[in-house]
C-alpha cells in the first residue's frame, strides 16, 4: 500500500469554524493536514474541529486574527504533531490551551504575546520546538521546568527574555538575538 494522505485547503475562503464545517469531510479518514489560514478567525473555540480527533497531523492556522484561544481546543486532536498560529493576535499563553501528548512543534510567532504563564506548555509532554519569535515578551518564568523536553527555542526581537538563560543548559539550540537583555 502506498502512503495517501488528505490536505483540506481552506487558505483565504472566509471560513467560518464549527464541527459542521468538517461534515463533508470526515469520510476520508486519512485526512492529515488541514489549511486555515488567512481567513479572519478570530477565536478558537474547544469543539472547532469535532470530526477531525483522529486524523489530523499538520493544523495551519496562521494568518488570522487569533485573538482567543479556548482552553482544551486542540485536546481532542489525538495526532496533532504541528500547529502553527504564527502571524494571529495572541497576547497572553495561559494554561491548558495547548492540551496535547503528541504535539511535537508549536509556532506562536508574530503575536502580540507579553506574558505566558508558568504552566501554559507543561502538558506538552512531545513538545520539541517551540518558536516565540517576534512577540512582545517582557516577563518569562525563571525556572527552566515550564518548557519540559522542548530542544529548539527561538525568541527572536522580544522586549526582553530575561530569566532565559538558565534554559540554555539543558536546549540544544536557544535562540535569543535582536533581544534587550540586561544580564
Amino acid at each position: 500500500n502506498a502512503f495517501s494522505y488528505v490536505t483540506i485547503n481552506l487558505t483565504q475562503t472566509n471560513v467560518t469554524l464549527s464541527s459542521a464545517l468538517w461534515t463533508d469531510f470526515v469520510q476520508y479518514n486519512d485526512i492529515v493536514n488541514v489549511e486555515l489560514a488567512k481567513n479572519n478567525l478570530s477565536i478558537i473555540r474547544n469543539d472547532d474541529f469535532v470530526g477531525l480527533e483522529d486524523s489530523v497531523v499538520f493544523l495551519m492556522l496562521h494568518s488570522n486574527n487569533i485573538e482567543h484561544v479556548e482552553e482544551g481546543a486542540f485536546e481532542s486532536l489525538k495526532r496533532l504533531c504541528f500547529l502553527d498560529l504564527k502571524l494571529n493576535k495572541l497576547h497572553d499563553v495561559k494554561d491548558n490551551i495547548f492540551l496535547s501528548s503528541t504535539l511535537r512543534g508549536l509556532d506562536l510567532s508574530y503575536n502580540f504575546v507579553r506574558h505566558v504563564t508558568p504552566s501554559a506548555f507543561s502538558s506538552l509532554e512531545s513538545l520539541v520546538a517551540l518558536d516565540l519569535n517576534g512577540n512582545n515578551l517582557y516577563e518569562m518564568c525563571e525556572s527552566s521546568d515550564w518548557l519540559g523536553g522542548v530542544q529548539f527555542l527561538q525568541t527572536y526581537t522580544n522586549k526582553n527574555t530575561q530569566g532565559w538563560l538558565q534554559y540554555q543548559l539543558i536546549a540544544t539550540q536557544l535562540s535569543l538575538g535582536c533581544n534587550r537583555l540586561s544580564l
